[in-house]
């Protein structure tokens, strides 16, 4: 299955900062983005595929945005595209192999924080918070396994699958501020009549560490 969709939001913009760090800005107005997306979906399963290739490109144009008052950053005209692909393979009827790489650029644009990528969804170097490691730019590496060791009852759901992962990348400003991070995720993926479930933990090589549970598609 392959599509593509396209449109022009209009909206009113206001960020504020309610907790956390003081220093970001804060702005209020009007904001025109255009965005495309293609998709690719080969697989499966959307839970844990048993094989297959999924990929989904977007670019961005934001043609007006609010200004935010004495930073050097900004959204006008600001241009980011990013790209999200997963792969799976089978090593027989019980056991998964899969990678994933997300990425994103805003080329030579410099966003304000609220429109940085952010790390810290399932996969995507998750031992940070949501938001905790932002950047210009982001590249990151998954590569895991998952094995299906029981199943839930039909009235409840479907297979239920232990997994681990390791992951490795970074969101950055410049080449020269790249600092990349290495992440190992330990969890459980259920099938479920609300949709898959995630419950995992993960802990970075430089002292990083977080639960996550999710409800919904795993994999971006």
């Amino acid at each position: 299955m392959s599509w593509v969709s396209a449109g022009f939001e209009f909206s009113h913009v206001v960020d504020s900062v309610r907790y956390g760090d003081p220093g970001l800005p804060e702005l209020s107005g009007r904001e025109v983005r255009f965005r495309i997306r293609w998709m690719l979906d080969q697989q499966d399963s959307p839970v844990i595929p048993s094989r297959g290739l999924r990929a989904v490109f977007g670019i961005a144009q934001t043609f007006n945005s609010p200004e935010a008052e004495g930073v050097q950053r900004s959204n006008q005209d600001l241009t980011q595209a990013e790209l999200g692909v997963s792969s799976f393979h089978s090593l027989g009827p019980k056991n998964r192999v899969f990678g994933v790489f997300s990425g994103g650029t805003s080329f030579g644009d410099r966003p304000l924080p609220t429109r940085q990528f952010s790390l810290g969804y399932p996969y995507v170097l998750d031992a940070f918070s949501v938001g905790e490691e932002r950047g210009d730019h982001y590249a990151v590496l998954t590569l895991g396994a998952m094995r299906s060791v029981a199943r839930l009852p039909d009235f409840v759901g479907g297979p239920l699958f232990v997994g681990a992962w390791w992951q490795n990348g970074a969101a950055f400003d410049t080449d020269e501020n790249a600092e990349l991070h290495s992440q190992i995720g330990l969890g459980l993926v259920a099938d479920t009549l609300v949709g898959p479930v995630l419950l995992g933990t993960s802990f970075g090589f430089d002292g990083g560490w977080r639960v996550t549970f999710g409800v919904g598609r795993i994999f971006r």
